[in-house]
C-alpha cells in the first residue's frame, strides 16, 4: 500500500509521532528556532522501520545546495536524499542533477546506505518524459519524484498519464521506486491513483507527501475531495489552528485515502 507522508509546522509534529513515513524539509534541518523540528527527524530516523526523506528545499522556495543537502541528510540520519531540480526546467535539472551526482560521487562513500530521488522536470508532458528517461540512466538514481506542478501541465490527472506514458516508453522502471511529491489541489487525485495501481494499471507507488490535511484544517475544514483551500505558506516554526480535532481527523483522512481496503465514502462527502 501506498504510504503517506504528512508535513506539518514543528508545533504539531506529536500527530505524527507514530507514523513511518516521513519527508523533512532541508531548509528548516538546524535553522535558528527550528530545534524541536530537527530534533524529531534524529530522533525518528534512530527507529526502525521508519523511512525519511530530506526534501531539497525547491518548492519552499529556498532550494539548497547539493553539499548542504548531504551533510543535513547525513547528519539527522535520512534514508533518502531528494537531489536538486529546477523547476518545469528540464534541461537545468539534467545539469542540476549531473553536478549533484560528481559531487556524491567525489564526497559521499556509503552508496547503498541512502537512496537519491530526481525529480523530472519540464515545460510540458514530453519534456517531463524525456527528461525521466535522462534521468532513469543515472546510476545513483534509485527513486523518481512525480511532482505536482503536472497537474498543472496536463490536468488533475496528470501525474497519472505521466506515469503510464512513461511506462509505455521505458517499460520498467529498472528496480527504481515512485514517490509523489505534494498534493497540490485534491486528495482525490492521489486516491484514484492508489486504485489504479491497486488494480494493476499502475506500477507501485511507495508514497505521497502533502501538507494538505494541515492547510484544510487551517481553513478549518474537512479534508475532502474539494480543491485546497489555499496557497498561504505555511508558518513552520510557529504556525498554529484553532481546532485541533480537525487536524488530527484531516490527518486520518490523508492517511486513509489511499487505502483501498477501507470503504471511503465517507471521505468524499
Amino acid at each position: 500500500m501506498m504510504k503517506v507522508a504528512t508535513i506539518l509546522p514543528q508545533t504539531y509534529l506529536n500527530v505524527v509521532e507514530d507514523d513511518d513515513y516521513l519527508m523533512a524539509l532541508a531548509h528548516l534541518i538546524d535553522k535558528p528556532g527550528m530545534e524541536q523540528y530537527t530534533e524529531f527527524f534524529k530522533r525518528k530516523a534512530k527507529q526502525e522501520n521508519t523511512f525519511i526523506i530530506m526534501d531539497n528545499g525547491l518548492i519552499e522556495g529556498d532550494p539548497r545546495p547539493i553539499s548542504e543537502l548531504l551533510n543535513k541528510a547525513i547528519d539527522i540520519g535520512a534514508d533518502e536524499l531528494i537531489l536538486p531540480d529546477v523547476f518545469r526546467n528540464s534541461k537545468a535539472t539534467l545539469h542540476a542533477v549531473e553536478e549533484a551526482t560528481m559531487y556524491l560521487a567525489a564526497h559521499y562513500t556509503e552508496f547503498g546506505e541512502m537512496g537519491f530521488m530526481a525529480v523530472p522536470q519540464g515545460e510540458t508532458l514530453e519534456q517531463w518524459l524525456s527528461c525521466a528517461v535522462l534521468l532513469l540512466e543515472n546510476p545513483a538514481v534509485s527513486c523518481l519524484g512525480v511532482p505536482k506542478v503536472l497537474v498543472d501541465i496536463v490536468g488533475r490527472d496528470g501525474r497519472y498519464v505521466a506515469i503510464k506514458r512513461l511506462m509505455d516508453r521505458v517499460g520498467d522502471l529498472g528496480g527504481r521506486d515512485l514517490h509523489l511529491l505534494g498534493c497540490w489541489r485534491t486528495p482525490l487525485e492521489v486516491s484514484i491513483m492508489a486504485k489504479a495501481v491497486e488494480q494493476g494499471d499502475l506500477p507501485e507507488i511507495r508514497g505521497v507527501d502533502s501538507a494538505i490535511a494541515y492547510v484544510a484544517a487551517r481553513a478549518n475544514l474537512k479534508l475532502n475531495a474539494g480543491d485546497r483551500p489555499d496557497s498561504r505558506p505555511i508558518d513552520f516554526e510557529d504556525g498554529t489552528i484553532e481546532n485541533l480535532t480537525m487536524l488530527a481527523y484531516n490527518c486520518l483522512l490523508w492517511r486513509d485515502c489511499v487505502d483501498m481496503s477501507k470503504d471511503k465514502s465517507f471521505f468524499f462527502i
